[in-house]
């Protein structure tokens, strides 16, 4: 059986988003101005407003493929790294 071992970085951070030309509304719009209650509906096209947003990132740093693993041992590895060990 082969195992893949990934280690991935992971971070959050902060971002502008927005200022794109896309649709941001409709408005009806009269066929003929002597016929009353006849509309067609027109898209009104406009920059979307920029937000600060945090973006969840992920980096993959390591990855490797393995024909065996130790997995009692890799989890006590991992737990003495996060222990300062």
């Amino acid at each position: 059986m082969k195992y893949r071992i990934i280690i991935e970085r992971a971070s959050q951070d902060k971002t502008v988003v927005g200022r794109e030309w896309k649709i941001i509304g409709q408005e009806r719009v009269p066929v003929d101005e002597s016929v009353p209650d006849k509309y067609y509906t027109k898209d009104v096209y406009g920059y979307t407003p920029e937000v600060e947003t945090i973006k969840d990132t992920q980096e993959t740093i390591y990855d490797q493929l393995v024909e065996d693993l130790d997995i009692p041992k890799v989890i006590a590895v991992i737990n003495n790294i996060n222990q300062g060990n």
